[in-house]
C-alpha cells in the first residue's frame, strides 16, 4: 500500500477518536461515521493526507466504500464524493486477497459490483472513481452472478479500463453467467460506441446471443436510445474486424428480429430505415405470428409510422406482407379495425390488404364490420373504394350479424339512400341470408307499410331480382305472401302486378315447395280466402295435387269456416272453363266430402259438394264412407247424417245404413264409440233407418259392448239400450268397468234378454267378471236379484277354460273384509270343493295367497257347515299337494294354524314337507330394499316345523336337508366377517338407523337385543315373536325398513332365531355319532365358537350321505369338504 504526506497530529487524533467510537459490525453506525468525518475530510482536502492504514484496516475501508455506494443518495454529495476523492488523493489502492497458495482470489464482490448494480444512471460518476481505487486490470473480479469488472467497464463506457483489460488478454466474449450477455451486449445497451470499436477490434462476436437469444443488435433496438442508429452504424462499420457475417435477421427466444423490437414501442425513424436497408427479409414474423406491420398496427399512433414504413419499402423496392396472420389468425387489418383507426385501415387497403381473410374464429374484417349493432357506412364506403379489385368481389354479399347482407340490413331498416347506393355498387338482390331468404322474401314476410313494399319490390325487380328464387324449403316470395296470417290480398295483388309490369311474365303461380305445396295450397291452408281467390283468378290450377294427394278442393273442405269459398271456387273454375273433380281421392282415399265431414260443422260445404255430384258411398283405404265420417264426429253428427239421408232420398240413391269398414265397424258402432253431442238423436236416426243394433266388429263387440265400456254411459245408454234388443251373452265383459252406473246398465241388459250364463272366448261368464272386480259395491247382489225377479237361473259353479269357478276367482282376488261375494256364492250353492283344471279347490286357492285373512276361512267353513256340507281339508291337486302343504310352502303361519285346527293331517301318508323349489315363490320377492323379509321367512319356516312337530310330524333327513339348503342358498345365516356385527356398530350409527327406538317386543329394543350374547338372545324370544316383528314392520314401513336394519343386522337376527333349533338338532347328531352323555353333547352343540353353518356341518355328517350324493349336491360339497371333518 502506498501513501504520501506528513501527518497532521490533530486530524489524526480526531479521526482516531471517531474511529474508536464506531461498532464496525453495525451498518447504521458506519454510515453515521461517514457523515461525521465530513468536516475532517473537507479540512484535510487542502492539508496533509494522514496515513489511512495507520487508522483503518483494509476490511474497514472496504466496508466504508460499500456503504458509500449503497447509501449514495442518503449521504449526499458532500459526504460521498469527498470521501471517494479523499481516498484517491491518499493514493489508496486495493490490495486483493490471496489464497493459501498466494494466488489472488478473483471470486470476490467489490464496491464496483455494488455500484454497477445499484446506480446504473450514475455509474460514470461512481465507477470512474472506483476504478482508480480498484485499478488492477490483470485481475478480473467476478461476483456470485458472474458479473466481472471487465463487464462493468464496458457497460460504464470506461474506455481506459476496457483498453487495459484487453491489453491483459481479457476475453472479449466472456459472458455474464446470470444473463448470458457479452461485453459487446453491455456496451451496445448503453450506447458506448468507443468501447464497441475496441471490442470489435479485439474480436468480439457480433452475433453472440444471451439467454434470451438476443444479439447485440437486438440489445440496441430494444434500448431505443436517441443515438441508437449511430450505434448500429458503428456495428456495421466495424464488421471488417470480424470476418463472420452479421445476422441482421436473427430471432430471439420469441422469434423477434431487431426490426421487430425497433418497431415495438417508440420507433426511431433513422434506426428503422437503417435496419430495413441491411436486413434480408423485413416481413419475418415472431413466434406469435406478428410481422412488423402487425406490431405497428397494434399502436394507437401506428398510422404515423405505417406510412413511413410503406415509404421506406417503396424506396428500397421491398414488398410488405400486409395479409399475414398472427396466432389468432388476425391480419394487420383486423388489428387496425380493433383500434377503430380509419387512416391505418385506408393505408393497409391501398397497399393490398384483403378484407375477406377470416381469423381463427371465422371472422373477416368485413364480417366484423357487419356484425355490429349499428353499421357505420363510412367503413363500408372506405372498403368499397380502397380495396383492390381482386378482393372487392363479393364484399357486398357477405353476411352481417343479423344474418343477411348489407342489402338485407338496409331494406329491413328502411335505409332508402343506402339501398340506392348498394344497388349502384351492384349488390346482388338474389343473395340469401342465413335463413335462405332473399330481400324479396324478407319484404313479403315482414310487416312493412304497403307503399314501402311496393317501392322496394319495384326497385329490386328493376335491378334484376328474381321473384321465383326458392328458399331452402322451396318457398318463393309468392309462397311467403300466401303463408302470412291476415289474408294479405292487397300485397299479393301488388306483387303480381309489379312482376307483370317489369316483364317478369314467367312468374310461377303454381311453383311447388319442398313439401309439394303451391301458393294456392298455402293460402287455403292458412285460411287466406281472398288471396286464394286472387290466385285462382291469376291462373292457379285447381286440380294440382300435393305430395299427400290433396287438391285445393280438399283444403277448402278441411277449413273450419262454413262459408261461400267453396261456391266461389266452383264459380271461378266454371268461368275459366275448367272441370273440377269433386270425388278425387287423396293418398289415403279420402274425398273432399270425407274431409268436409271432419272437424266443425260445415253443413253448407257438405250441401254444395253433394249437389255438385259428390258420392257419399265412396270409401277410403280404411273402408270408411261419408256416413262413417259423419258418425265419428264430436258434434252435429245427427244433422249431417240426416242431410245425407235426405239428399240420397231425393236423388233416388238410397244410402246404405250398415256399411262396414275394414274393421267391420258400422256407422252405429262408430257412433257408440265416439259418443258425440246429440248422440241420442243419431242413435234414433240410424235405428229408424234400419241399423243393426247387434252388428259385431272384428273385436266381436256390438254397440252395446262399446256403450257399456264408457264412463259416461248415463248420458245416452237408456236411449240406446231400450232401442236395441240384447242378444244372448251381451252382458259379458261389461262388468270390467268401475262406473257407478254399471248396476243400472246390468238391470237394463238383463231385462232386455241378456243371458246371465253366456261365456266369452275365455269361458268367463258375467259372474266370473264380477268376481274379478276389486270392488263389489252390491253388483253381485243386484245381479242375483234381477235374475231372481226374471226367473232366470244363474250357474254359480260354471267354469272358464282354466276350470276356475267364480268362487275360485273371488278367493284369489278379494281384498280385505269388505268383499261379501264368497258368502253370497256359497249361499247360492257354490261347490266349496270343486277343483279347477290344476286340481285346485277353493281352499287350495286361499292357501296360494301370500297373506291369510282368518275371517274369510272361518266364514267359508261356517257357511258350508250351515249347508250340511264339509270342506275337504285333505283334497289333493294335480301335483298331489294338500292345502296344508301349500300353506307351509307359502310360509303363511296363520293359514297353517287354521288348517291344523280344522283337522289337517300330518301323518306320513297324508303330509309331505315341501321340497326346495316349492319355496321359490316366497323368496322371489326379497330385494335390496326389503331385507326384513328374510327374518320373516326364516322364523316362519322354523315355526311351521315346530307347529307340525307339535301335531306329531317327524322331520326326516330329506326335509332337514331342504331347510339347510334354504338357509344356505338363500343366505339366511351369518358369515365370519359379520359375526361381530353386534359390537361393530357405533352408537351414532345405530341411532341414525333407529335401532335404539325400534322395539322387537314390548320392553326390548333392537339395539339391546343384538348386543346380547347369541346363546342368551336365542332363548329370549320365540320364533313367533320374530315372525310377528318382521311382519309388522313389513306392513307398516314397506321398503323403508332398510333404513332401520341393513343386511348384516338381518342376518344376525336370522342367526339368533335359528340357533336354538339348530343346537337341538346338533346335540342329537353328536349323540348318534359318538354316544357321549347328553350333557357332553349339549356342551358341544352350545359351544359359542360354533356358528350356525358349523352346526349344519355336524348335522350333515350324521346323515350318512354317499360319496355320489356329496359329489352331485353343491351344498354338501361346500359344507362337507372332508367326510368326517369334526369327529
Amino acid at each position: 500500500m502506498e501513501h504520501e504526506g506528513h501527518l497532521n497530529q490533530n486530524n489524526v487524533e480526531s479521526l482516531w477518536t471517531l474511529h474508536e467510537n464506531v461498532n464496525w459490525e453495525i451498518q447504521e453506525e458506519r454510515v453515521q461515521f461517514l457523515i461525521d468525518i465530513g468536516p475532517f475530510i473537507s479540512d484535510c482536502a487542502s492539508s496533509e493526507i494522514p496515513d489511512l492504514l495507520g487508522i483503518f484496516t483494509k476490511g474497514e475501508i472496504d466496508c466504508l466504500l460499500t456503504d458509500t455506494v449503497q447509501f449514495w443518495y442518503e449521504l449526499g454529495y458532500g459526504n460521498r464524493d469527498h470521501f471517494l476523492d479523499f481516498l484517491i488523493r491518499a493514493r489508496y489502492r486495493d490490495d486483493p486477497e490471496r489464497d493459501e497458495y498466494g494466488s489472488i482470489v478473483v471470486s470476490y464482490t467489490t464496491p464496483v459490483h455494488h455500484a454497477a448494480k445499484l446506480y446504473m444512471l450514475d455509474r460514470t460518476t461512481v465507477l470512474y472513481r472506483l476504478f482508480k481505487i480498484y485499478n488492477l486490470v490483470d485481475v478480473n473480479f467476478v461476483d456470485e452472478t458472474g458479473l466481472s469488472h471487465f463487464h462493468i467497464a464496458c457497460m460504464s463506457g470506461h474506455v481506459d479500463a476496457v483498453e487495459n483489460f484487453l491489453m491483459c488478454d481479457q476475453d472479449p466474449n466472456c459472458k455474464w453467467t446470470d444473463t448470458g450477455e457479452t461485453p459487446l451486449h453491455l456496451a451496445a445497451k448503453y450506447e458506448h460506441k468507443e468501447v464497441i470499436v475496441l471490442l470489435m477490434k479485439a474480436g468480439a462476436d457480433s452475433n453472440a446471443t444471451d439467454f434470451s437469444r438476443r444479439t447485440p443488435l437486438h440489445t440496441i433496438c430494444n434500448a431505443r436510445g436517441y443515438a441508437s442508429h449511430e450505434v448500429v452504424e458503428v456495428l456495421f462499420n466495424n464488421i471488417y474486424y470480424d470476418y463472420q457475417p452479421f445476422d441482421v435477421d436473427a430471432q430471439d427466444s420469441i422469434g423477434r428480429t431487431p426490426l421487430n423490437l425497433a418497431l415495438q414501442y417508440q420507433p426511431r425513424e433513422k434506426l428503422v430505415k437503417l435496419l430495413m436497408k441491411y436486413c434480408f427479409d423485413q416481413n419475418i414474423a415472431d413466434y406469435y405470428g406478428e410481422t412488423p406491420v402487425h406490431i405497428i398496427c397494434k399502436r394507437s399512433d401506428g398510422h404515423i409510422f405505417l406510412e413511413k414504413f410503406f415509404q421506406f419499402s417503396r424506396e428500397l423496392k421491398r414488398t410488405v406482407e400486409v395479409n399475414g396472420k398472427d396466432l389468432n389468425g388476425n391480419t394487420p387489418l383486423h388489428l387496425a379495425l380493433k383500434k377503430k383507426h380509419h387512416k391505418m385501415m385506408r393505408m393497409l387497403l391501398l397497399n393490398g390488404a384483403d378484407p375477406n381473410i377470416a381469423n381463427k374464429q371465422g371472422w373477416s374484417v368485413i364480417q366484423l364490420i357487419f356484425q355490429k349493432q349499428s353499421i357505420d357506412f363510412y367503413w363500408v364506403h372506405m372498403i368499397l373504394t380502397c380495396t383492390r379489385d381482386q378482393y372487392r368481389a363479393g364484399v357486398l354479399d357477405r353476411q352481417i350479424k343479423e344474418g343477411g347482407t348489407l342489402l338485407h340490413w338496409a331494406v329491413r331498416n328502411r335505409k332508402t339512400k343506402r339501398i340506392d347506393y348498394l344497388m349502384e355498387k351492384r349488390s346482388d338482390p338474389n343473395v340469401t341470408d342465413s335463413k335462405g331468404f332473399t330481400v324479396m322474401h324478407m319484404l313479403c314476410h315482414d310487416d312493412f307499410p304497403l307503399a314501402y313494399q311496393s317501392k322496394m319490390i319495384a326497385m329490386l325487380l328493376e335491378y334484376g331480382a328474381d321473384p321465383n328464387v326458392p328458399s331452402p324449403r322451396g318457398h318463393t316470395a309468392l309462397h311467403v305472401i300466401c303463408k302470412k296470417a291476415g289474408d294479405k290480398a292487397d300485397l299479393a295483388e301488388m306483387f303480381l302486378n309489379l312482376c307483370i309490369e317489369n316483364k317478369w311474365r314467367g312468374i310461377e303461380v303454381d311453383a311447388l315447395d319442398r313439401q309439394g305445396f303451391t301458393p294456392l295450397y298455402w293460402a287455403l291452408k292458412k285460411n287466406n280466402r281472398e288471396v286464394a281467390k286472387l290466385l285462382l283468378n291469376k291462373g292457379a290450377r285447381p286440380y294440382l295435387e300435393d305430395d299427400k294427394g290433396l287438391t285445393p278442393l280438399h283444403y277448402i273442405c278441411q277449413r273450419d269456416d262454413d262459408d261461400d269459398l267453396v261456391e266461389e271456387f266452383f264459380r271461378i273454375c266454371e268461368e275459366r272453363g275448367e272441370q273440377v273433380l269433386v270425388d278425387i281421392p287423396n293418398k289415403q282415399g279420402n274425398t273432399p266430402l270425407h274431409l268436409a265431414l271432419t272437424g266443425c260443422c260445415k253443413r253448407h260445404v257438405v250441401d254444395v259438394l253433394l249437389r255438385r255430384g259428390a258420392d257419399p258411398t265412396l270409401v277410403n283405404l280404411t273402408g270408411l264412407n261419408a256416413l262413417h265420417f259423419a258418425c265419428k264426429r264430436k258434434s252435429d253428427a245427427d244433422i249431417l247424417a240426416e242431410l245425407m239421408f235426405e239428399f240420397c232420398d231425393e236423388s233416388d240413391r238410397p244410402l246404405e245404413v250398415d256399411p262396414r269398414d275394414n274393421s267391420n265397424n258400422t256407422p252405429l258402432l262408430l257412433a257408440a264409440k265416439c259418443a258425440c253431442d246429440g248422440v241420442e238423436e243419431l242413435f234414433r236416426l240410424l235405428l229408424e233407418r234400419g241399423a243393426d243394433p247387434n252388428a259385431r266388429n272384428d273385436d266381436q263387440k256390438t254397440p252395446l259392448h262399446i256403450v257399456s265400456e264408457r264412463d259416461d254411459i248415463d248420458n245416452y245408454f237408456t236411449v240406446f239400450a231400450h232401442a236395441a234388443p240384447a242378444a244372448p251373452g251381451e252382458a259379458v265383459r261389461i262388468y270390467a268397468t268401475t262406473d257407478d252406473n254399471i248396476k243400472a246398465l246390468v238391470d237394463v241388459l238383463l231385462r232386455q234378454g241378456a243371458d246371465p250364463n253366456a261365456g266369452d272366448a275365455e269361458g268367463s261368464t258375467a259372474l266370473h267378471h264380477i268376481a274379478r272386480r276389486k270392488r263389489d259395491e252390491g253388483l253381485a247382489r243386484r245381479f242375483f236379484e234381477v235374475n231372481d225377479e226374471l226367473g232366470q237361473r244363474v250357474e254359480v259353479d260354471c267354469q272358464d277354460i282354466q276350470g276356475d269357478t267364480p268362487l275360485h276367482l273371488v278367493l284369489r282376488c278379494f281384498r280385505g273384509e269388505a268383499n261379501a261375494l264368497p258368502e253370497l256364492l256359497l249361499r247360492r250353492g257354490a261347490d266349496p270343493n270343486k277343483p279347477n283344471a290344476e286340481g285346485l279347490t277353493p281352499l287350495h286357492t286361499m292357501c296360494h295367497r301370500t297373506s291369510y285373512w282368518q275371517g274369510m276361512g272361518e266364514l267359508i267353513f261356517q257357511v258350508v257347515a250351515e249347508r250340511n256340507l264339509r270342506v275337504e281339508v285333505e283334497a289333493r291337486d294335480s301335483e298331489n299337494r294338500t292345502p296344508l302343504m301349500s300353506a307351509v310352502a307359502r310360509v303363511d303361519l296363520g293359514m297353517v294354524e287354521f288348517l291344523l285346527s280344522r283337522g289337517a293331517s300330518v301323518a306320513e301318508n297324508d303330509f309331505v314337507f315341501p321340497n326346495y323349489s316349492d319355496f321359490d315363490h316366497v323368496f322371489r320377492n326379497i330385494g335390496y330394499d326389503n331385507m326384513i323379509l328374510k327374518v320373516k321367512l326364516a322364523a316362519g319356516i322354523l315355526r311351521a316345523v315346530e307347529m307340525l312337530e307339535d301335531r306329531g310330524f317327524t322331520l326326516g333327513p330329506e326335509s332337514t336337508m331342504t331347510i339347510f339348503k334354504l338357509f344356505a342358498n338363500r343366505k339366511l345365516y351369518e358369515t365370519s366377517e359379520q359375526w361381530r356385527y353386534k359390537n361393530s356398530l357405533p352408537d351414532d350409527e345405530l341411532e341414525s338407523r333407529g335401532a335404539k327406538q325400534c322395539e322387537i317386543v314390548p320392553g326390548l329394543t333392537l339395539d339391546q337385543f343384538i348386543r346380547l350374547p347369541i346363546r342368551e338372545a336365542s332363548r329370549r324370544l320365540e320364533l313367533e315373536d320374530y315372525y310377528n316383528f318382521a311382519d309388522k314392520y313389513e306392513r307398516e314401513h314397506g321398503n323403508s325398513i332398510y333404513g332401520t336394519m341393513n343386511e348384516d343386522c338381518v342376518l344376525h337376527l336370522c342367526e339368533i332365531l335359528s340357533r336354538e333349533i339348530f343346537e337341538r338338532w346338533t346335540k342329537q347328531a353328536v349323540y348318534d355319532m359318538t354316544g357321549l352323555p347328553i350333557p357332553c353333547c349339549d356342551m358341544i352343540a352350545s359351544d359359542p365358537k360354533f356358528m350356525n353353518k358349523d352346526l349344519w356341518r355336524i348335522c350333515l355328517t350324521n346323515m350318512n350321505f354317499t360319496d355320489e350324493q356329496i359329489k352331485e349336491d353343491a351344498l354338501l360339497r361346500v359344507f362337507m369338504p372332508a367326510r368326517y371333518g369334526y369327529f
